[in-house]
């Protein structure tokens, strides 16, 4: 039995029950293609360019990346560190 045989309006109708799971299943590959699609259109982890080669060097630092923030600088909360140390201090092991 061929494919387009099992996907066609005449098998359809003498089996019913199979047109939800084909309804569904072309639903689901069609938004996965376009997810796809838009992955590679949109994003700036795909590359176009083959004779880039280094990719990383034409990041703009000012454009929001997906895991990345290229300069990025950590300071600390000085409330939350403060809080951290008291909790730490109170459930501390009392000394004897």
């Amino acid at each position: 039995m061929t494919f387009s045989r099992l996907i066609s309006l005449k098998f359809l109708k003498t089996h019913f029950e199979l047109i939800p799971v084909v309804i569904l299943t072309s639903g689901v590959a069609c938004m996965s293609a376009s997810y796809v699609f838009y992955m590679a259109t949109h994003k700036s982890e795909v590359s176009w360019i083959k004779n880039l080669s280094a990719p990383w060097d034409a990041v703009d630092p000012t454009r929001r990346q997906k895991f990345i923030t290229v300069t990025q600088k950590y300071e600390p909360n000085m409330e939350i560190v403060k809080l951290r140390q008291e909790i730490s201090a109170a459930y501390a092991p009392k000394r004897a």
